[in-house]
Formats: structure tokens, C-alpha cells, sequence
């Protein structure tokens, strides 16, 4: 549909010439931006200035997109919330996806019967962008703790049809799966929102042991209902769909780890407790509830570690666009958290010898990945925090990371790691955007700005072009990609 779409532009006749719409417009553009981290790996020297002129682009017509509530408006505005947040622009991220989830509520695509005037593709395609949103505003309010814009109360859309989609994303019943995961998640969150995350006493832990029980009840019993297909063993024929289904089974092992996380919490303060009360009365032991939860967390943890490895063995772990880097993050401080308050020279379990080699190749992995700026920066705290607990003993463990061939690590002796030598080595792509001013960082500056005259479609000639001027550029000056120009084909566009 997105190809069809996208040829209608330079194939439409004369008399049959239509303005494209401002949000299908902003789609493509950001598809171009997405597209231009992509080359960025294979060395594609105007990669950078892509990006920063097609985004710059997008955040100046956001305009015509929150003003006007349309299909395609929805679909650009989580393109554009996806980029930010993965930038470090998490507010600004924030407030489009709230923009986006209202716009699409406006639209009526968390009800079934107001698609019934639309024919199957489009109705189709509703469902697909709702659920979509659905999904990542739940796991966005989780991650970032915050409270959701859409009332559960209120949806009753179906799911997708499956007999419709091209089925090479997703395995048949993903959706269904990893919509049920997702509600149970919300759950959770309800849960420990009612929890400080600064001081956990037992009591009050105590209070959400049956909750938290039975989440973890209900998410085993997900487990068991999957399909053999859905399970990170099976051979999958494309690697779409190994991705989708290990990133599942990521967020399925992470939602275990946060409900749980609050007893883990316990336990380490009250170990750190008893070190500094040693010439005192020791605080008392913990419950039995408390530490099988909290061993829960941790074997979670590890869990969530071996799928996001298994994802670099597949050469499928992306460190740029979505949130693979954030489930490491948790995942190692989680790991690493009950290794604080340990009395020196207490002899280590076999469960200690695996999280420790865990820890160590997940963040060798990612120490070579190209990160964008928000996991760049969470790459550095998970392994600062990994140095504090005495996981990784010198810096020079970072630098060879993890051997595919070998379960252990791989040391390299008087080796500073390049995440700490060379911060911006990593991050070539997104970081340069915001450095000359024209970034997700200066959003707001873009906003009301310019309307939909200004678009330069000379994507393969961006250095030679003699319009470098993106804001006071006509589409009557610039060539298209195809034969003759965008002018031409649409003489409104210098109105």
C-alpha cells in the first residue's frame, strides 16, 4: 500500500493531478529518515544530512498535522515520537504520541462500529495503526512511568485481520499474544505506581505480594497458551518474524522482572542495611514471600539477557530504533542490584557465576552497536553500575565484549571500552541532528512555521543541489527522483 502510494505521486495524469496530504507527505519523509540511519552502516557519507534535512522538514509542518485529525496524520505523528524518544527528546516524544492517541480516538479507531463505511483495507489498516499505538503508548508509560491517555473502558476495536496483512512481519496470532501481554503489563504498572521506588519497606510490599502473585500467575499462564510457532525455539523461515517474537518474549521476561523488581529492591536494602548496622542488632531477615519474589526478578532478568542475545547472534538487535537497548539497561542494573550490599569474600552461586557472564556479554554486545544518543546514555549507566557492583573489575572487559562462538567473555587486557573513550563514536547518526541547531532538540522552534510549499524532493543530489536552503526552497526549483519535476506534476505547489 505504502509503494502504491508512493508511485500515485509521479504517476498521476493531468487531469487527475491531487494535493498530497500534509500527513502522508511527513510519513514519507520520515521513512526517508529512518531509511538514511540505515546507510549510515554502510558508509554513506550524505547519510547524516539526510536526516537532518528531511527531519527538520517534518518538525516544521507538525502544524498541519495536530490540526487535523486524519489517518496518515496518526501514522506520522508515532514516526515522529518514535524518532525524538530514541533521540533523548523524551517530553517532546511524549506529548506527540499523547497527540496521536487523541487524534486517533477523535477518529473513532478504538470503536468497531465506526469503521463499518470504510472497506476492508482501510478498515484493515485502522486497526492495524490503533493496536499499534496501543501497544507502544502502554509500554511508553511504563517506561518512562507515566500515566496512559486512553481509557482501557472505552476500546473495542477488533484485531487486525490477519487474512489481509502481507503476513511477513508477524507470525499468524502474534497480534493476539502480544496484545494480552500487554494488558497484564498495564496491570502491573497500576501495581508498582503504588510503591516507592526510594525506600521499599516490606509491609507495604507485603500488602501487593497476592497482586503481584497472581500477575505472575496470569503471565505463565500466557506462556503456556502460546503456540509452538511463538516460541523463541522454533525455526523461523524470515527474520522479521524471529524478531517480533523474541522481542515478545523480551517484554514478557522484563514485565516479570518490574513486578517483581520492588522485592529485589527489599532484599538489597536490607542487606545493605545489616552492613551498616554491624555493630548493632541486625535488621531482621526477610520474608520467604519477599525473597522468592525477588529470586524471581532476577532469573527474569536473565532470561530477558539470553533472548536479547540470542537477537545479536541473529544479527537482528537494533540499537537505533526501538527499545532493545532499554530492556538491556533494566535487565543489567536488575542483575546487578543484588550484587550490592554482599559482604566481601562471600562465595558465589552458580546462579552469580551465570548473571555475572550475562552481564558481561550483553554489554560487550552493545558496546559495539551504534547507539542512538537515549541508549548511548543508558549503555553508559548500566555499565558504570556493572563497574560499582564489581561485575566488571576494570574497563578493559569491555572492549572485545562477548565471542559468538563461546559463552564466556573475552578480555582484553589494558583496553579502555570505545563507549567510554569515544562517546560520540557510537553514535553517528541521531546525536549529529541536534548538534547545528536543526534537531529534535529545537522541535518547538520549527512548529507554525513553514507550510507545505517547501519540500525538497532531491534526495540523491542533496550536496550539488543549488537550493541548499531548505526554508526558503520551492518544490518548483528542485528535481524529482523521476522523470521531470514535482512542479510540473502539481503547478499548485508554488501558489
Amino acid at each position: 500500500m505504502f509503494q502504491m502510494r508512493y508511485e500515485s505521486l509521479w504517476n498521476q495524469k493531468a487531469g487527475q493531478r491531487q494535493d498530497p496530504e500534509p500527513g502522508w507527505i511527513c510519513c514519507l519523509l520520515m521513512v526517508l529518515v529512518f531509511g538514511a540511519q540505515a546507510l549510515e552502516d554502510h558508509g554513506l557519507d550524505e547519510a547524516n544530512l539526510i536526516q537532518k534535512r528531511y527531519l527538520k522538514l517534518v518538525q516544521g509542518h507538525v502544524q498541519h498535522l495536530i490540526f487535523t485529525a486524519s489517518l496518515v496524520n496518526v501514522q506520522a505523528l508515532l514516526l515522529l515520537q518514535l524518532y525524538e524518544h530514541n533521540a533523548g527528546e523524551h517530553n517532546a516524544a511524549w506529548m506527540l504520541l499523547g497527540s496521536a492517541s487523541r487524534m486517533a480516538v477523535a477518529l473513532g479507531m478504538h470503536r468497531e462500529g465506526t469503521g463499518a463505511g470504510f472497506d476492508p483495507i482501510e478498515r484493515n489498516t485502522r486497526r492495524i495503526v490503533w493496536w499499534t499505538l496501543y501497544m507502544f503508548e502502554q509500554n511508553s508509560c511504563i517506561v518512562l512511568g507515566r500515566p496512559s491517555s486512553i481509557d482501557h473502558m472505552e476500546v473495542d476495536v477488533q484485531l487486525p485481520e490477519e487474512t489481509i496483512l502481507d503476513g511477513g512481519d508477524h507470525p499468524p496470532d502474534y497480534t493476539a499474544h502480544a496484545l494480552a501481554l500487554t494488558q497484564i503489563a498495564s496491570r502491573a504498572k497500576h501495581i508498582l505506581f503504588n510503591l516507592s521506588t526510594m525506600s521499599v519497606r516490606e509491609a507495604d510490599l507485603l500488602t501487593t505480594c497476592e497482586s503481584a502473585k497472581t500477575l505472575i500467575k496470569e503471565l505463565d499462564a500466557w506462556y503456556s497458551a502460546l503456540p509452538r510457532y511463538l516460541r523463541p525455539e522454533w525455526q523461523f523461515v524470515l527474520a522479521r518474524q524471529r524478531r517480533a517474537v523474541l522481542m515478545m518474549h523480551v517484554f514478557y521476561y522484563h514485565t516479570k522482572s518490574i513486578i517483581t523488581r520492588p522485592c529485589l529492591l527489599c532484599k538489597v536494602n536490607r542487606n545493605i542495611d545489616r552492613l551498616i548496622l554491624d555493630d548493632n542488632p541486625p535488621p531482621p531477615e526477610i520474608t520467604s514471600d519477599t525473597y522468592t519474589l525477588g529470586q524471581e526478578c532476577r532469573f527474569a532478568a536473565k532470561a530477558a539477557i539470553d533472548c536479547l542475545i540470542k537477537l545479536s547472534d541473529f544479527d537482528l538487535l537494533d540499537g537505533v530504533i526501538w527499545l532493545d537497548v532499554y530492556y538491556v539497561y533494566h535487565a543489567v542494573l536488575v542483575l546487578c542490584l543484588d550484587f550490592l550490599g554482599r559482604p566481601q569474600g562471600m562465595q558465589e552461586s552458580a546462579d552469580d557465576v551465570a548473571h555475572r557472564i550475562a552481564v558481561t556479554s550483553i554489554l560487550g554486545i552493545i558496546q559495539r552497536k551504534k547507539l542512538a544518543p537515549t541508549y548511548h546514555i543508558l549503555a553508559q549507566v548500566a555499565i558504570q553500575f556493572a563497574r560499582i557492583v564489581g561485575i566488571l573489575e576494570e574497563p578493559a572487559q569491555m572492549e572485545e565484549g562477548r565471542d559468538p562462538d563461546n559463552s564466556e567473555a573475552t578480555i582484553a587486557p589494558n583496553q579502555q571500552p570505545s563507549v567510554s573513550d569515544n562517546n560520540n563514536n557510537n553514535i553517528t547518526g541521531i546525536s549529529n541532528v541536534q548538534g547545528d541547531g536543526s534537531g529534535p532538540g529545537l522541535l518547538s522552534d520549527y512548529l507554525f512555521q513553514h507550510g507545505m510549499n517547501d519540500l525538497p524532493w532531491d534526495f540523491f543530489n542533496i550536496d550539488s543541489s543549488p537550493c541548499s536552503d531548505v526554508e526558503n526552497m520551492s518544490l518548483l526549483q528542485l528535481s524529482a527522483p523521476y522523470a521531470g519535476t514535482f512542479g510540473e506534476m502539481y503547478p499548485f505547489a508554488d501558489a
